[in-house]
């Protein structure tokens, strides 16, 4: 199943219909989405040509595209469940996206109650997926990974059980990142830019561990 989306249209908001892979594309210049199995999205940036793949799409998405007041393809989203999600976007603004996942992620780390021992950023890059978390760890949580794995595995992040950890929004970031010209640079300058806010952040108002730390650790 494929989506034809026109590059350029009259201003607004449209619901892009699907067509079957085997009836003929139409003419003009559009940007082609092709569905397949596994809930994937995939197409070409049309201006980088880079391959971006997108999971998770469910199969009742209703995609669309935004058009802006100069009538360019601003950008293209899928809804379900009520919930809108990020496909492509022709002018990615990463700083707005840092401020809110600075926001966001501060909040779910100071709900957490009792003390915090460590607290562990994760990040990772390879091109076609992307993560960014932070995670903190209890005092308790700190003790049954030295008992299991001895006293120099607690500052090691990966030790510990991924249910503890508080992901950005992996999807939106993903995007993001595909639709700028370089997007390594990027990545990096925003896991740091995140992590150092949230730290500013929360800090001064967790309820520490004598031996309390901030790590950030990069995983392949």
């Amino acid at each position: 199943m494929e989506y034809y989306i026109p590059l350029e249209m009259e201003p607004g908001r449209f619901v892009i219909a699907p067509q079957e892979s085997d009836e003929a594309a139409p003419a003009g210049n559009f940007l082609r989405m092709e569905r397949t199995e596994y809930g994937m999205i995939k197409y070409r940036h049309p201006v980088y040509d880079r391959a971006i793949r997108i999971y998770g799409v469910p199969e009742d998405a209703e995609i669309a595209a935004v058009y802006g007041t100069d009538g360019k393809l601003a950008e293209v989203t899928f809804t379900a469940g009520g919930q809108e999600t990020l496909l492509f976007i022709a002018q990615p603004d990463l700083s707005a996206f840092i401020n809110e996942e600075i926001i966001a992620l501060t909040s779910r780390i100071l709900e957490k109650p009792g003390e915090t021992a460590r607290l562990f950023f994760e990040n990772f890059y390879d091109g076609e997926a992307v993560d960014f978390a932070a995670k903190p760890v209890s005092p308790a949580d700190m003790e049954k990974v030295r008992i299991a794995y001895g006293a120099d595995a607690v500052n090691r992040s990966g030790n510990y059980p991924s249910a503890l950890r508080m992901a950005c929004d992996t999807t939106k970031f993903l995007v993001l990142l595909s639709c700028l010209p370089e997007s390594g640079e990027a990545f990096y300058d925003a896991c740091r830019a995140m992590k150092d806010g949230i730290t500013e952040q929360v800090v001064p108002k967790l309820n520490k561990t004598p031996d309390f730390q901030v790590i950030q650790e990069e995983y392949d």
